[in-house]
């Protein structure tokens, strides 16, 4: 007659005390996913020790061995470990399927080789490739011209400021010796084109484009020792900027000088041009058009062959001084009449004449002149 012992669910073990050497047999051990088989230990803070685990074999609970070993290979016989912690290993890990990782916290130390056994990191050379092709040694960064292509490089800075460098080695310093260059190119039906490149060379870096594929010098950018050219590779000897072609400037141009190499300004629709504030010239200035001066014209001396005036104003000449007429044979009025300034006998005496001034005098109705020191009436 077979022996039955002690069962029950795993709640009811846990709400019993055994005693020393008694066995409890877990009825729902793969619903509460714990062992079948346990045995009383007579001690009251831990009662129970398990005979038979979940998995089978070993006689103490892993809760309660906080660092088990293993006496062999660990075949997980097609299952997986989940879990949550730190999984510690001093030795190699080697896997035949794929080792998926959302994130790898800590230092990776030694090679990583591919499944046919080719180098994707060497850590002793400490270089980097893809497809075979180094994309970085210990000496220079290189991009492979042959397969292999690197979507995104990112470089995080540390402290230290970093940067991708093109380095070349030999002792060459040729003004037009390449150093690197990077190239944008597109494969369709019609082969390879370069539609763009950034070239390093000792002279300086250049930039250029190319809609068509098709490279001339107008199509570069060039930038030496902080000169830069538009529309070329070198811009002029004493040149910051130089642009070869036409250049708009939508906002403000501002310049210590400014020289023209041609003798028009203009403006695209032939408007006014505005120059604010006042402009000094400092050589000849010539109107070939009218000049048109809408407020004070101020000049030392002024020279005109033919002087007129247009419109319903009335000009006047001014001075602080004398006002001069010279004339090679005489001042002629050639259609009205002169008038002399009009003054009283009062404002009259107030004058400080000289002999030759001639003046019409509102009180007397006369003419006077002042001769030989005196007012005298000419009529």
């Amino acid at each position: 007659m077979p022996l039955q012992i002690k069962r029950g669910t795993n709640t009811q073990r846990l709400a019993y005390t055994p005693s020393q050497g008694e066995l409890v047999f877990v009825t729902d051990y793969s619903t509460a996913g714990v062992g079948p088989l346990w045995i009383g230990t007579g001690d009251v803070g831990t009662p129970y020790a398990e005979v038979s685990g979940s998995g089978g074999g070993g006689l103490t609970e892993l809760s309660e061995d906080t660092t088990p070993e293993l006496g062999g290979n660990l075949d997980l016989a097609g299952f997986e470990i989940t879990g949550i912690g730190d999984v510690d290993i001093t030795g190699t890990i080697s896997s035949t399927g794929t080792i998926t990782s959302p994130a790898f916290v800590g230092d990776l130390k030694g090679s990583v080789f591919a499944d046919d056994s080719s180098p994707i990191i060497d850590s002793v050379s400490g270089e980097i490739y893809a497809n075979g092709n180094i994309l970085h040694s210990g000496q220079a960064n290189v991009v492979s011209t042959t397969t292999g292509s690197i979507a995104t490089v990112n470089l995080k800075n540390t402290g230290d400021a970093q940067y991708l460098k093109f380095v070349r080695t030999d002792s060459g310093t040729a003004p037009n010796q390449n150093i690197g260059l990077i190239g944008f190119d597109q494969i369709d039906d019609g082969g390879t084109t370069t539609h763009a490149s950034m070239a390093f060379w000792h002279g300086g870096i250049y930039i250029a484009s190319s809609s068509t594929g098709s490279f001339a010098a107008t199509n570069y950018m060039g930038l030496e020792d902080g000169n830069l050219c538009v529309g070329d590779y070198s811009a002029a000897a004493g040149y910051r900027l130089d642009v070869r072609g036409n250049a708009i400037v939508s906002g403000s141009l501002e310049a210590g000088a400014m020289l023209l190499s041609g003798s028009n300004i203009d403006t695209s629709d032939s408007s006014v041009i505005t120059v604010t504030p006042a402009v000094t010239f400092n050589s000849d200035v010539t109107v070939e058009n009218n000049l048109i001066v809408t407020n004070t014209l101020t000049v030392d001396t002024l020279e005109v062959t033919n002087f007129q005036t247009s419109g319903s104003g009335t000009p006047e000449l001014a001075s602080d001084t004398d006002i001069l007429l010279t004339a090679g044979t005489r001042v002629e009025i050639t259609q009205s009449p002169l008038k002399m300034a009009s003054f009283t006998t009062t404002e009259r005496n107030a004058l400080t004449p000289q002999n030759g001034d001639v003046i019409y005098n509102t009180t007397d109705s006369k003419f006077q002149g002042y001769a030989g020191g005196t007012w005298v009436n000419l009529h």
